[in-house]
């Protein structure tokens, strides 16, 4: 029998696929080609969903979810979903200066920005008869938090004159670590278009499912100190002589490691059948039949209490 001549009495939960004058087209990503969904396809009710081999569905920035579904879905080999969270922007780097003026302490280096979080994976909703795959994966995996910024040196002495020796200043701290983003739910509610090997057990298998949360960004490393001033020798009367060794100001602390950020949230896989089954054209459906009855029969009745309220307002009005 071909896929043209068969028609399909799905289970409850799929009335909307069948319901007249719902949205219905037909979906086709050659092999080797990438679809990317905006934010206007977010929600699809499709007749016929095809997917080449090697074929890849990737997503816009806005789109956080994808409702789709698919009385006819052939998904050919190495197809990949490609639905995982952006990763966080890297912090901003640390300012240095250059050094410090004569007998002036060297000043600290700029602590580096935090990472930026990563983007949730999207949140999948699939509803798909399948009549052929090949191998499928399923990528809502969180993005990794951004990387924390370095800190910057701190800013060398100044040369030694007659004051104290000056010291370098401090480096600056190193910038917290994004936080993952959070992985993307997947519910996919699966048909068998054909039995035996096709079966939804089988069809599940051939599906590779992500949805770890994204890795913490590391925190940023910390800014070296500044150098401190030279040591020099100095007029001072000693055993030796008339000049005495001054030691150089002290080098500045190195700034403290940024903190690693938080991991992201997995996501949850929800995996269920749609019952239902393939019946020939030529062949007469007693259960549709009589459905049609009974909605023919909820019509007339609706139009009988019509006609009775129009009577009660007309006879108000008189």
């Amino acid at each position: 029998m071909s896929a043209i001549n068969k028609r399909f009495l799905f289970g409850p939960g799929l009335l909307l696929l069948l319901v007249p004058g719902a949205l219905a087209r037909d979906l086709v990503v050659e092999p080797d080609q990438t679809l990317m969904v905006t934010p206007d396809q977010a929600s699809l009710n499709l007749e016929r969903l095809v997917l080449g081999d090697n074929a890849t569905i990737r997503f816009a920035d806005g789109v956080s979810y994808w409702d789709v579904s698919a009385r006819d879905a052939s998904i050919g080999e190495n197809v990949r979903i490609d639905a995982a969270g952006f990763p966080g922007q890297a912090g901003a780097l640390g300012g240095s200066l250059t050094a410090s003026e004569k007998c002036q302490d060297g000043a600290a280096g700029e602590a580096g920005g935090d990472g930026a979080d990563g983007g949730a994976g999207v949140n999948l909703a699939m509803q798909l008869v399948v009549f052929k795959l090949g191998s499928l994966v399923i990528d809502t995996r969180g993005g990794p938090g951004g990387p924390g910024g370095f800190g910057g040196e701190g800013q060398a002495a100044g040369a030694t004159g007659t004051c104290e020796p000056p010291a370098g200043g401090a480096g600056g701290d190193g910038g917290r670590g994004g936080r993952g983003g959070d992985g993307g739910n997947i519910n996919l509610r699966l048909g068998a278009g054909d039995s035996g090997e096709n079966s939804v057990s089988a069809l599940i298998r051939r599906i590779d499912f992500r949805v770890e949360g994204g890795e913490a960004g590391p925190g940023g490393k910390p800014g070296k100190g500044g150098a401190g001033s030279e040591g020099q020798f100095v007029k001072r009367k000693t055993l030796a002589g008339n000049q005495g060794w001054q030691a150089g100001g002290a080098r500045g602390r190195s700034g403290a490691a940024g903190a690693e950020g938080l991991p992201g949230v997995d996501g949850r896989v929800m995996v269920s059948e749609i019952p239902f089954q393939i019946v020939g054209q030529d062949q007469p459906d007693p259960e549709s039949e009589s459905s049609g009855t009974g909605r023919q029969d909820e019509i007339d009745q609706l139009k009988r209490q019509l006609q009775e309220l129009q009577k009660r307002l007309e006879a108000l009005e008189q």
